[in-house]
């Protein structure tokens, strides 16, 4: 591992070479908005990214997900050694986790096998999930937790299972009352994509949403669709970065009275995407730009990620999700705001978003 100073420095030249632009509008101050970023992944680093993002952007927090199975490894049995050791490596930092503990995550149910039969709104469900966060928070007692997720995607989820919204409401309920008795205040939420929270899903999606704290958002502006033969994602194409703002407005207007949390916001720089370094530049600037217009209602923002997929990670995901098509992949693959592998070389969308943040304040 460099040292930090030398990594300070290292990178300031890095910086200095790339012909990135200043931010064009005039900023409003961070006040009491939380800025993350998501540095999971598999790969080696040559320097700890929570340092390199909170040290040229002002990082607050970095996003955890879990699923259920990552912390109950057999029935009743709760063996997850890691959280411990993040609690104490990001208290002493003073970096926050913005945590999300998945019982479904898009399309599948990250249960324990013995449930995976059991609907979310059996009793056994329920109380089985209130002892893993019971193990949760008590491995989790110093850190700071932005917030609770319990299930990521869950729009996906609900569009491979429409009948399963019912009970994973009444499950999503309980489990939102009960953390709260284990750590009052804490805000909790579900997520879902915006565009499925701009759909005629509204409605449904609302309604999940009822006793959250926060609205939790997954935003990719993508162009997609879908094969009606196979089912695998037939079209995989950026949308432009000027419509960031109005598709935010728009999110704004539907879910007037609640507070949001994007959990992710991310853009690819793949060619066969239609989209570019510059455009995930442009996207970096107009996602601030969108947060400064609703800085009273969006309380966090998530840039998605800190560094480009493994090839590894692209065939687990591609699997996961369901889609071969080359256009995913390559999604999946150039989504960081820094190459591949470990030496990889940052994006100008990295100091776009240290200018974007600094000017504000972090």
């Amino acid at each position: 591992m460099l040292s930090k100073s030398f990594a300070a420095a290292l990178l300031s030249c890095v910086f200095m070479t790339q012909g990135v632009a200043s931010a064009q509008t005039a900023p409003a101050p961070k006040g009491d908005r939380i800025l993350a970023i998501d540095v999971s992944g598999r790969q080696a680093e040559l320097i700890d990214p929570v340092f390199v993002s909170q040290y040229f952007a002002g990082i607050q927090s970095i996003q955890l997900m879990l699923d259920w199975t990552d912390i109950e490894i057999a029935p009743g049995v709760y063996d997850a050694p890691y959280l411990k050791a993040l609690n104490d490596y990001y208290s002493a930092f003073g970096i926050a986790i913005n945590l999300t503990i998945r019982p479904v995550d898009a399309g599948h149910k990250n249960v324990p096998p013995d449930l995976l039969g059991v609907p979310f709104d059996d009793p056994r469900m329920i109380f089985r999930f209130f002892r893993v966060l019971d193990y949760v928070f008590s491995q989790l007692p110093t850190v700071t937790l932005t917030s609770l997720g319990i299930g990521n995607e869950v729009d996906e989820y609900l569009r491979y299972f429409p009948g399963e919204l019912t009970a994973y409401k009444q499950f999503y309920d309980w489990s939102n009352y009960y953390a709260k008795q284990l750590r009052p205040g804490i805000k909790i939420g579900v997520s879902a994509n915006l565009g499925a929270l701009l759909s005629p899903r509204y409605s449904e999606l609302a309604w999940l949403n009822q006793y959250s704290d926060v609205l939790m958002v997954l935003y990719y502006p993508m162009n997609v669709a879908w094969s009606a033969e196979t089912g695998e994602i037939s079209l995989f194409e950026v949308r432009a970065p000027s419509e960031v703002g109005p598709d935010v407005d728009r999110l704004s207007g539907l879910f007037p009275g609640i507070h949001m949390q994007f959990k992710e916001a991310g853009y690819p720089t793949c060619g066969v995407c239609g989209s570019s370094e510059e455009l995930q530049r442009q996207f970096i600037s107009a996602m601030f730009s969108a947060w400064d217009a609703h800085r009273d209602q969006i309380d966090l923002v998530t840039f998605f990620r800190y560094s480009d997929f493994s090839p590894d990670e692209i065939d687990h995901y591609a699997d996961y999700y369901r889609s071969q098509s080359v256009q995913f992949r390559s999604f999946l693959g150039t989504l960081g705001l820094r190459t591949w592998p470990a030496n990889g070389q940052f994006k100008p969308a990295f100091t776009q978003l240290a200018i974007e943040a600094r000017t504000r304040g972090w």
